[in-house]
Parts: C-alpha cells; structure tokens; sequence
C-alpha cells in the first residue's frame, strides 16, 4: 500500500503531512485482516460470513479445551 502526502499551498510537505506519515507507518497492517472485494455491493454479507467462521472456530476451539480439561480431570 503507498500513500501519498502533500500541501498545494506550500507545494511541499507540511508538519501536520510528516504527523501524519509518521501515525500511518506506525499502523500495524498484519494485525488487521483485508478482504479483495470484486464489488462494492454485497460486502457486508461477506464480512458477516467471515465473523461466523471465526466465531464458530472459537466455539469449536472451546469445546476441544474444555474436552480436555474433563479428560484431565477423569484421571485425577
């Protein structure tokens, strides 16, 4: 991803253009996923479809944990 800053008025960078550089490179970008959109319409159901996958995998993962410590427990 590139961005680019710049003032018309002063046909350069301003302080304000350099703060704002500086907060863009301190995004942390991996942390967040993106999504390739074909199309702008219909993104929202997208979007939703991928929090019920997570979810479910939370839920799934939780379940497995929670068989486990059971297990654990049993041979106590």
């Amino acid at each position: 991803m590139r961005v680019e800053l710049h003032s018309k008025p002063l046909k350069g960078l301003s302080f304000r253009d350099l703060e704002l550089a500086t907060i863009i490179d301190a995004i942390d970008f991996d942390k967040y996923d993106l999504l390739k959109l074909e199309k702008e319409k219909g993104y929202k159901s997208k979007v939703r479809a991928l929090r019920i996958e997570e979810e479910m995998a939370k839920m799934e993962q939780e379940i497995i944990d929670s068989e486990g410590i059971k297990k654990l427990n049993k041979f106590k």
